[in-house]
Protein backbone atom coordinates (compact mmCIF):
# COMPACT_ATOMS: atom_id res chain seq x y z
CA UNK A 1 0.00 0.00 0.00
CA UNK A 2 1.26 3.46 -0.76
CA UNK A 3 1.25 6.38 1.61
CA UNK A 4 -1.94 8.31 1.98
CA UNK A 5 -2.24 11.23 -0.40
CA UNK A 6 -2.17 14.70 1.14
CA UNK A 7 -4.14 17.17 -1.03
CA UNK A 8 -2.63 20.57 -1.64
CA UNK A 9 -4.46 23.84 -0.99
CA UNK A 10 -6.31 25.18 -4.00
CA UNK A 11 -7.53 23.42 -7.11
CA UNK A 12 -9.90 20.50 -7.49
CA UNK A 13 -8.31 18.55 -4.63
CA UNK A 14 -9.21 21.04 -1.91
CA UNK A 15 -12.63 21.64 -3.51
CA UNK A 16 -13.33 17.91 -3.27
CA UNK A 17 -12.39 17.87 0.40
CA UNK A 18 -14.62 20.88 1.18
CA UNK A 19 -17.60 19.44 -0.69
CA UNK A 20 -17.21 16.04 0.99
CA UNK A 21 -17.04 17.65 4.43
CA UNK A 22 -20.14 19.71 3.69
CA UNK A 23 -22.12 16.70 2.51
CA UNK A 24 -20.99 14.48 5.38
CA UNK A 25 -19.95 16.03 8.71
CA UNK A 26 -18.21 12.77 9.70
CA UNK A 27 -15.80 13.03 6.78
CA UNK A 28 -12.18 12.39 7.66
CA UNK A 29 -9.06 12.46 5.53
CA UNK A 30 -8.27 9.03 6.83
CA UNK A 31 -9.96 5.85 5.77
CA UNK A 32 -13.54 5.04 6.40
CA UNK A 33 -16.84 6.31 7.70
CA UNK A 34 -18.16 7.39 4.34
CA UNK A 35 -20.93 4.78 4.34
CA UNK A 36 -22.30 5.96 7.69
CA UNK A 37 -24.86 8.04 5.80
CA UNK A 38 -26.15 6.58 2.56
CA UNK A 39 -26.66 10.06 1.11
CA UNK A 40 -23.06 11.11 1.77
CA UNK A 41 -20.36 10.54 -0.86
CA UNK A 42 -18.21 7.50 -0.31
CA UNK A 43 -14.63 7.75 0.86
CA UNK A 44 -13.64 6.10 -2.41
CA UNK A 45 -15.11 8.83 -4.64
CA UNK A 46 -13.30 11.50 -2.67
CA UNK A 47 -10.01 9.61 -2.63
CA UNK A 48 -10.12 8.95 -6.38
CA UNK A 49 -10.90 12.57 -7.13
CA UNK A 50 -8.10 14.04 -5.03
CA UNK A 51 -5.68 11.80 -6.89
CA UNK A 52 -6.86 13.10 -10.26
CA UNK A 53 -4.63 15.52 -12.13
CA UNK A 54 -5.82 17.51 -15.10
CA UNK A 55 -3.22 17.79 -17.83
CA UNK A 56 -1.66 21.21 -18.25
CA UNK A 57 -3.34 23.12 -21.05
CA UNK A 58 -6.39 20.82 -21.18
CA UNK A 59 -9.42 23.11 -21.22
CA UNK A 60 -11.94 20.32 -21.84
CA UNK A 61 -14.29 19.53 -18.95
CA UNK A 62 -13.28 16.11 -17.56
CA UNK A 63 -15.79 13.24 -17.67
CA UNK A 64 -16.39 10.96 -14.69
CA UNK A 65 -18.43 7.77 -14.95
CA UNK A 66 -19.98 6.00 -11.94
CA UNK A 67 -20.17 2.26 -12.63
CA UNK A 68 -23.11 1.34 -10.42
CA UNK A 69 -24.27 4.79 -9.35
CA UNK A 70 -26.94 3.74 -6.83
CA UNK A 71 -28.74 6.82 -5.53
CA UNK A 72 -26.22 9.20 -7.09
CA UNK A 73 -24.34 10.33 -3.99
CA UNK A 74 -20.93 10.00 -5.65
CA UNK A 75 -22.16 11.44 -8.95
CA UNK A 76 -23.32 14.52 -7.01
CA UNK A 77 -19.86 14.99 -5.50
CA UNK A 78 -18.11 14.61 -8.86
CA UNK A 79 -20.50 17.01 -10.62
CA UNK A 80 -20.18 19.54 -7.78
CA UNK A 81 -16.41 19.52 -8.29
CA UNK A 82 -16.49 20.34 -11.99
CA UNK A 83 -16.82 16.99 -13.74
CA UNK A 84 -19.33 16.10 -16.38
CA UNK A 85 -20.85 12.86 -15.14
CA UNK A 86 -22.32 9.68 -16.59
CA UNK A 87 -24.29 7.47 -14.17
CA UNK A 88 -24.45 3.75 -14.97
CA UNK A 89 -26.79 1.33 -13.22
CA UNK A 90 -28.90 -1.67 -14.19
CA UNK A 91 -31.72 -0.38 -11.97
CA UNK A 92 -34.01 2.20 -13.62
CA UNK A 93 -34.92 3.46 -10.14
CA UNK A 94 -31.27 4.03 -9.28
CA UNK A 95 -30.62 5.90 -12.53
CA UNK A 96 -33.64 8.10 -11.92
CA UNK A 97 -32.50 8.86 -8.36
CA UNK A 98 -29.09 9.89 -9.63
CA UNK A 99 -30.57 12.13 -12.32
CA UNK A 100 -33.07 13.66 -9.88
CA UNK A 101 -30.27 14.39 -7.42
CA UNK A 102 -28.33 16.30 -10.06
CA UNK A 103 -31.44 18.23 -11.07
CA UNK A 104 -32.15 19.08 -7.44
CA UNK A 105 -28.62 20.43 -7.02
CA UNK A 106 -28.85 22.52 -10.19
CA UNK A 107 -26.28 20.31 -11.89
CA UNK A 108 -28.35 18.78 -14.68
CA UNK A 109 -26.08 20.48 -17.22
CA UNK A 110 -23.29 18.18 -16.03
CA UNK A 111 -25.23 15.04 -16.98
CA UNK A 112 -24.03 12.88 -19.86
CA UNK A 113 -25.95 9.64 -20.29
CA UNK A 114 -27.01 7.68 -18.31
CA UNK A 115 -26.15 4.12 -19.37
CA UNK A 116 -28.33 1.14 -18.50
CA UNK A 117 -25.63 -1.48 -18.00
CA UNK A 118 -21.96 -1.63 -17.14
CA UNK A 119 -21.40 -3.67 -20.29
CA UNK A 120 -22.64 -0.72 -22.37
CA UNK A 121 -19.39 1.07 -21.61
CA UNK A 122 -18.02 -1.00 -24.50
CA UNK A 123 -20.06 1.20 -26.87
CA UNK A 124 -18.34 4.42 -25.77
CA UNK A 125 -15.42 5.83 -27.80
CA UNK A 126 -11.91 4.82 -26.84
CA UNK A 127 -9.97 7.31 -24.67
CA UNK A 128 -13.26 8.87 -23.57
CA UNK A 129 -13.29 8.72 -19.74
CA UNK A 130 -11.17 10.75 -17.33
CA UNK A 131 -12.31 9.09 -14.10
CA UNK A 132 -14.20 5.82 -13.65
CA UNK A 133 -15.49 4.70 -10.26
CA UNK A 134 -17.16 1.49 -9.14
CA UNK A 135 -18.11 0.95 -5.48
CA UNK A 136 -19.69 -2.41 -4.56
CA UNK A 137 -20.84 -2.91 -8.14
CA UNK A 138 -18.44 -5.47 -9.62
CA UNK A 139 -18.92 -8.43 -7.28
CA UNK A 140 -22.11 -10.00 -8.70
CA UNK A 141 -20.29 -12.06 -11.32
CA UNK A 142 -17.11 -14.10 -11.33
CA UNK A 143 -13.48 -13.15 -12.03
CA UNK A 144 -13.66 -14.01 -15.74
CA UNK A 145 -16.37 -11.36 -16.21
CA UNK A 146 -14.39 -8.87 -14.13
CA UNK A 147 -11.25 -9.53 -16.17
CA UNK A 148 -13.09 -8.98 -19.47
CA UNK A 149 -14.84 -5.78 -18.36
CA UNK A 150 -11.57 -4.38 -17.03
CA UNK A 151 -10.04 -4.95 -20.47
CA UNK A 152 -12.89 -2.85 -21.89
CA UNK A 153 -12.25 -0.11 -19.33
CA UNK A 154 -8.54 -0.08 -20.21
CA UNK A 155 -9.49 1.08 -23.70
CA UNK A 156 -12.15 3.60 -22.68
CA UNK A 157 -10.23 5.39 -19.90
CA UNK A 158 -7.79 8.00 -21.21
CA UNK A 159 -4.08 7.20 -20.85
CA UNK A 160 -3.79 9.86 -18.13
CA UNK A 161 -7.16 8.89 -16.59
CA UNK A 162 -7.89 6.68 -13.59
CA UNK A 163 -10.18 3.79 -12.71
CA UNK A 164 -11.00 3.00 -9.09
CA UNK A 165 -12.86 -0.10 -7.89
CA UNK A 166 -13.87 -0.84 -4.29
CA UNK A 167 -15.08 -4.37 -3.49
CA UNK A 168 -15.76 -6.03 -0.15
CA UNK A 169 -12.95 -8.37 0.82
CA UNK A 170 -12.94 -11.84 2.32
CA UNK A 171 -12.72 -10.09 5.71
CA UNK A 172 -16.06 -8.33 5.20
CA UNK A 173 -19.00 -9.08 7.49
CA UNK A 174 -20.88 -11.40 5.12
CA UNK A 175 -18.17 -14.00 4.40
CA UNK A 176 -16.95 -13.91 8.01
CA UNK A 177 -20.48 -14.43 9.32
CA UNK A 178 -21.19 -17.24 6.85
CA UNK A 179 -18.00 -19.09 7.75
CA UNK A 180 -18.75 -18.70 11.47
CA UNK A 181 -22.15 -20.30 10.76
CA UNK A 182 -20.39 -23.26 9.16
CA UNK A 183 -21.32 -22.34 5.61
CA UNK A 184 -18.92 -23.11 2.83
CA UNK A 185 -18.72 -20.89 -0.28
CA UNK A 186 -21.50 -21.56 -2.76
CA UNK A 187 -18.95 -21.28 -5.55
CA UNK A 188 -15.17 -20.92 -5.80
CA UNK A 189 -13.14 -19.52 -8.67
CA UNK A 190 -9.55 -20.25 -9.63
CA UNK A 191 -7.60 -17.25 -10.98
CA UNK A 192 -5.02 -19.46 -12.72
CA UNK A 193 -6.56 -18.80 -16.13
CA UNK A 194 -6.22 -15.02 -15.59
CA UNK A 195 -2.89 -14.56 -13.81
CA UNK A 196 0.11 -16.56 -12.66
CA UNK A 197 1.38 -13.77 -10.41
CA UNK A 198 -0.34 -15.25 -7.33
CA UNK A 199 0.69 -18.18 -5.18
CA UNK A 200 -1.52 -21.24 -5.47
CA UNK A 201 -3.34 -20.57 -2.18
CA UNK A 202 -4.05 -16.97 -3.24
CA UNK A 203 -5.73 -17.92 -6.52
CA UNK A 204 -9.00 -19.20 -5.02
CA UNK A 205 -11.83 -16.65 -4.82
CA UNK A 206 -15.00 -17.48 -2.83
CA UNK A 207 -18.56 -16.54 -3.70
CA UNK A 208 -21.59 -16.64 -1.40
CA UNK A 209 -25.30 -16.30 -2.11
CA UNK A 210 -26.53 -13.67 0.36
CA UNK A 211 -29.85 -14.66 1.98
CA UNK A 212 -31.14 -11.07 2.10
CA UNK A 213 -31.62 -10.90 -1.67
CA UNK A 214 -30.49 -14.34 -2.90
CA UNK A 215 -27.81 -12.73 -5.05
CA UNK A 216 -24.27 -14.01 -5.43
CA UNK A 217 -21.40 -11.86 -4.16
CA UNK A 218 -17.77 -12.62 -4.99
CA UNK A 219 -15.16 -11.57 -2.40
CA UNK A 220 -11.60 -10.71 -3.42
CA UNK A 221 -8.52 -9.91 -1.40
CA UNK A 222 -6.59 -6.75 -2.19
CA UNK A 223 -3.82 -8.86 -3.72
CA UNK A 224 -6.23 -10.75 -5.96
CA UNK A 225 -7.98 -7.63 -7.21
CA UNK A 226 -4.65 -5.95 -7.89
CA UNK A 227 -3.48 -8.98 -9.90
CA UNK A 228 -6.65 -8.93 -12.04
CA UNK A 229 -6.17 -5.20 -12.69
CA UNK A 230 -2.60 -5.77 -13.85
CA UNK A 231 -3.54 -8.74 -16.04
CA UNK A 232 -6.28 -6.75 -17.77
CA UNK A 233 -4.12 -3.86 -18.93
CA UNK A 234 -3.90 -1.48 -15.96
CA UNK A 235 -0.93 -0.17 -14.06
CA UNK A 236 -1.90 -0.10 -10.39
CA UNK A 237 -1.04 3.27 -8.84
CA UNK A 238 -2.70 2.71 -5.47
CA UNK A 239 -3.98 -0.30 -3.54
CA UNK A 240 -5.28 -0.56 0.00
CA UNK A 241 -7.57 -2.54 2.25
CA UNK A 242 -9.93 0.06 3.67
CA UNK A 243 -12.16 -0.19 6.77
CA UNK A 244 -15.53 1.52 6.41
CA UNK A 245 -18.17 1.85 9.12
CA UNK A 246 -21.11 -0.42 8.30
CA UNK A 247 -24.32 1.60 8.03
CA UNK A 248 -26.44 -1.55 8.54
CA UNK A 249 -24.82 -2.77 11.77
CA UNK A 250 -23.76 -0.31 14.49
CA UNK A 251 -20.09 -0.37 15.49
CA UNK A 252 -19.21 -2.89 12.77
CA UNK A 253 -16.53 -2.26 10.19
CA UNK A 254 -16.68 -3.41 6.60
CA UNK A 255 -13.45 -4.10 4.73
CA UNK A 256 -12.95 -3.12 1.11
CA UNK A 257 -10.19 -3.79 -1.37
CA UNK A 258 -9.58 -0.40 -3.03
CA UNK A 259 -7.59 -0.40 -6.25
CA UNK A 260 -6.80 2.55 -8.54
CA UNK A 261 -5.24 1.94 -11.93
CA UNK A 262 -4.21 3.76 -15.08
CA UNK A 263 -4.29 2.16 -18.55
CA UNK A 264 -1.05 0.40 -19.40
CA UNK A 265 -1.18 0.59 -23.19
CA UNK A 266 2.47 -0.19 -23.80
CA UNK A 267 2.09 -3.67 -22.41
CA UNK A 268 -1.27 -5.41 -22.08
CA UNK A 269 -0.07 -7.73 -19.36
CA UNK A 270 -1.32 -11.30 -19.53
CA UNK A 271 0.76 -12.64 -16.62
CA UNK A 272 0.18 -16.05 -18.11
CA UNK A 273 3.42 -17.72 -18.99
Amino acid sequence: MDQQYQPQDGGIESIAIKVARTMNPLYERGYGYQFVKQNAPTYFATDLMVRYRRQDGNVQVPLAIDLGCGNGRDIALLASCGFDVMPVDASPEARQKAVSRLIGLGLAYRLKGPLEKIENVANLPDDFIDLALGVSSHHYQGPDWLFEILKVYSKKVKPEGKLGLALKTTNASWPIRFLEQGRQPDVTYDLSNITSSLDAEDRIVPGFIVPDDQLLRVFYSERQLKAIFEASGFRVVHSATVPVLNYDVAEELEWFAWIIGMPNRDELVSHKK
